[in-house]
């Protein structure tokens, strides 16, 4: 109601237009301010489920820890999960069910996360969760280290370890070893083979006097050059038997080898691989499901994953044996960054390439 007083002859009030002016700057903030306090609710709500999450993860290391036994986090559903750990301190495995706040899910394909008795697990696992506030994430090392919101894959962000061998400058090629004498030892006194033979051959006469082991010692060369000129012979006509059995069996041989490597060449089919979909578009911290379908492997062979950018991406599983034709299911998890994934099939030698977006 829009009221008018005079005063002095004069009149004062608001026009219908300017109350409507006001009511819609009015409306205007109001909704900007249910919209403000609704986004801070809904990220209030994904940030504290997931610190409380990080918070059970924390707790059932140390559990498993202490107890040197195993502790778990078990994904149930998409807003779900349970922990299985002694929760009272009674020596007892307990088990909770735990719900995510109103609105929240998780986003990536993790099922579990088992610390064994050193508080570790099998490999890194990335979970993310999400709302309509953003995603947040909980990133788990293979050593049990628990970060909030990593931009990375902590484990595969280490880089590799190159050795050089040799290492120039490790060794002073112009250092004086002085009078280190560098010869090949020999005993003192040095070895006397005859020696050695007149005590093998000369043992009947150990009983009688020393002027018995020089003749000994003569009669052993005697006997040697005897067995020389009888062995020679011998071999002679071994080896003439021989000759002749060779060239017959090469023969044979020959021809089997031809035919057979005529019959493989001509049936030889090219293996391949293809890959569905060709590009991925994940949101951050999401994981979605790559199809790799192969054929004609004649042999076995290794499906591999090539990361664009290791620190960014996540595939499980990490490599696969296939033989035959047939297809596997990798999951790629991402973080923040768009990069590729180049599946590779070896030694067949063919591959293909996914590109992600990351949204």
């Amino acid at each position: 109601m829009v009221k008018q007083h005079s005063r002095g002859g004069r009149q004062g009030g608001f026009t219908l237009l300017q109350v409507a002016i006001v009511i819609a700057v009015a409306s205007v903030v109001a909704t900007f301010a249910i919209i403000g306090v609704t986004r801070a609710r809904a990220s209030i709500r994904l940030s504290g489920s997931a610190r409380v999450l990080a918070s059970y993860l924390e707790r059932a290391r140390a559990d498993a820890v202490r107890r040197r036994a195993w502790a778990r986090v078990t994904r149930t559903s998409d807003n779900s999960y349970t922990v299985e750990m002694d929760l009272n301190g009674d020596g007892v495995m307990d088990t909770r069910a735990v719900t995510l706040d109103e609105g929240v899910s998780f986003n990536s394909a993790w099922t579990e996360v088992t610390f064994g008795p050193r508080g570790r697990i099998a490999n890194e696992v990335s979970i993310g969760l999400q709302n309509t506030a953003g995603s947040s994430s909980i990133n788990i090392s293979g050593s049990g280290d628990i970060t909030l919101d990593s931009e990375v894959f902590e484990d595969a962000s280490i880089p590799g370890v190159t050795l050089n061998s040799p290492v120039a400058g490790d060794l002073d090629s112009t250092a004086n070893i002085g009078n280190v004498n560098t010869s090949v030892p020999y005993p003192t006194p040095p070895a006397n083979s005859n020696n050695s033979n007149s005590n093998s051959t000369g043992n009947a006469n150990s009983n009688a006097n020393s002027n018995s082991n020089s003749n000994s010692n003569s009669n052993s060369n005697t006997n040697t050059n005897t067995n020389t000129n009888t062995n020679t012979n011998s071999n002679t006509n071994s080896n003439s038997n021989t000759n002749s059995n060779t060239n017959s069996n090469s023969n044979s041989n020959s021809n089997s080898n031809s035919n057979s490597n005529g019959n493989s060449n001509s049936s030889t089919t090219p293996c391949s691989i293809s890959v569905s979909p060709s590009s991925l578009t994940v949101p951050q911290f999401g994981s979605k499901t790559v199809t790799v379908t192969y054929s004609n492997m004649s042999a076995s062979n290794t499906l591999t994953a090539d990361l664009s950018s290791p620190g960014q991406f996540q595939v499980t599983p990490t490599w696969k044996t296939i033989l035959g034709s047939g297809t596997v299911d990798f999951t790629v998890t991402v973080k923040k960054q768009d990069g590729s994934v180049t599946f590779e099939a070896t030694p067949c030698g063919v591959s293909k390439t996914v590109s992600i977006d990351v949204q």
